[in-house]
């Protein structure tokens, strides 16, 4: 198990509890996103990937880019890492530590705060208020569709297990919930749930 601390990732025994070694990323870490790859740690200064079965405590792959990147996850098929750099959706493959950019360069206007990845399909969720679904089939994202139900910063979001990707939440900085009906063309009257009291982070389901 790997948790992100400020500019580092530690990684954990979990049948001990203690700190196996430090990932000591090189500026301020955003997110963490593990596979049978490795451990992605992202953030300031691009993304570094290390290697779990080495003891080395230096990353296996480095990407430098010039803005930083909030929001990281693996995609299944093939092994691939989505990533959310500034306002952009980009995939990034270990094998050939190439990055690719949507083919239709419809991007957020502001940055990607948060993404989930059901197989080939990613969700992000971003700054300017919208709820973006990516197919990256063939290893080409595309976007396939946008929501726009919330009236501030879409801070996190998520695909129930059972829903088979049909339906996906998303939480607000002003702590609306929306629920998004992906397999219809139209919003629900009850799709969203607000509740003032803080902003939407983290949402597990």
């Amino acid at each position: 198990m790997c948790i992100r601390d400020r500019s580092r990732a530690q990684q954990f025994d979990l049948a001990t509890g203690k700190c196996i070694r430090s990932l000591e990323h090189g500026g301020w870490v955003q997110a963490v996103a593990a596979s049978q790859c490795g451990v992605a740690t992202v953030g300031d200064g691009g993304m570094c990937l290390w290697d779990l079965r080495s003891s080395s405590t230096v990353p296996a792959q480095r990407a430098c880019v010039d803005q930083t990147i909030y929001a990281a996850a693996w995609m299944r098929r093939p092994e691939t890492l989505a990533l959310g750099v500034g306002s952009e959706l980009v995939t990034w493959e270990p094998r050939t530590a190439r990055c690719h950019q949507s083919a239709t360069r419809v991007q957020h206007s502001r940055r990607i705060t948060c993404l989930q990845v059901r197989d080939w399909l990613v969700v992000t969720g971003s700054f300017d208020r919208t709820v973006r679904v990516w197919s990256g089939l063939n290893g080409q994202l595309k976007c396939i569709r946008m929501m726009r139900h919330h009236a501030s910063a879409v801070q996190c979001v998520a695909w129930p297990d059972l829903s088979e990707a049909k339906t996906i939440l998303s939480g607000a900085q002003d702590g609306d919930l929306a629920i998004h009906q992906f397999a219809q063309s139209h919003r629900f009257a009850n799709d969203v749930i607000s509740d003032k009291r803080g902003g939407s982070k983290f949402l597990d389901v």
